[in-house]
């Protein structure tokens, strides 16, 4: 999400969706599951349908009461993007901040951003960088520094 090049989000990571395992057998689509005789499941759980709206499957994907090519639980019904939208805790709204702040931080999109290259405390840094990045791959303990902006 930094760099003004390399940057994808992958819907279910928006919207905080999860892989679904327990898809039906007969119900899996992805050739990885017949290629291997059935004992791979393969990327059938990550295709399910995005839930947009809605209470109940299909979720706003398809009419109501059509079946989607892979069933939606039953639970996402607090994940769809409708109620994402107006809860300012969601996932949603986490990467519609940060893309705001990117926006809003000319040294994010920037030439001049390097990575540091420590992987303990590896982040950004550049000319007039004021944001701060808090890695996920740490292996100990870590708390975030406390900070107040305003956007």
């Amino acid at each position: 999400m930094l760099s003004a090049h390399e940057e994808f989000l992958l819907s279910v990571d928006r919207c905080d969706l999860r892989r679904v395992e327990d898809i039906p057998d007969e119900l899996l689509q992805d050739p990885f599951w017949q290629r291997s005789k059935q004992t791979d499941r393969g990327r059938d759980g990550c295709r399910v349908p995005l839930p947009w709206s809605g209470e109940q499957p299909p979720f706003g994907f398809t009419a109501d009461g059509a079946r989607p090519w892979l069933p939606q639980p039953e639970g996402w019904k607090t994940l769809t993007a409708e109620a994402q939208r107006s809860d300012p805790g969601s996932m949603l709204a986490l990467y519609k901040s940060a893309l705001a702040l990117r926006r809003a931080e000319p040294s994010l999109c920037s030439a001049d951003l390097v990575w540091n290259e420590d992987r303990q405390t590896s982040c950004p840094t550049g000319e007039g960088l004021t944001s701060s990045c808090w890695p996920t791959w740490l292996t100990s303990p870590w708390t975030s520094p406390t900070t107040t902006t305003s956007c």
